[in-house]
C-alpha cells in the first residue's frame, strides 16, 4: 500500500492535480486500413484502423464512415478504392 501511495503522490508531483492526457496526437490519425467486416448491428462496414506512431497490436475496429474520410482526403483515394485496397 505504501509503494502504491508513493507512486501517486509521485506522479502528481510531476503532472499535477489537473487531469492530463498522456496520448499524443498522432495517435488518433488513421495511417492505414487493415481489414474491414460488415457491422454487427447497423448497415455499412467497420474497418480495422492502424494508427498512425503506434504498432498494429494497437490496432482497433472503428464504424467505417468517420474514419475513410479523413484518410481519403490526406490520400486523395477514393472511399471504394481505400477500402478494397485495405490502404
Amino acid at each position: 500500500m505504501a509503494l502504491a501511495k508513493r507512486k501517486l503522490l509521485n506522479f502528481k508531483k510531476k503532472h499535477g492535480d489537473a487531469p492530463c492526457n498522456l496520448q499524443q496526437p498522432e495517435w488518433t490519425v488513421p495511417e492505414r486500413f487493415i481489414a474491414r467486416r460488415p457491422h454487427p448491428t447497423e448497415p455499412g462496414w467497420e474497418v480495422l484502423v492502424k494508427w498512425c506512431e503506434l504498432g498494429y497490436e494497437h490496432a482497433t475496429w472503428e464504424v467505417g464512415t468517420w474514419v475513410i474520410a479523413p484518410l481519403t482526403s490526406q490520400t486523395q483515394v477514393p472511399v471504394s478504392d481505400a477500402l478494397c485496397a485495405g490502404i
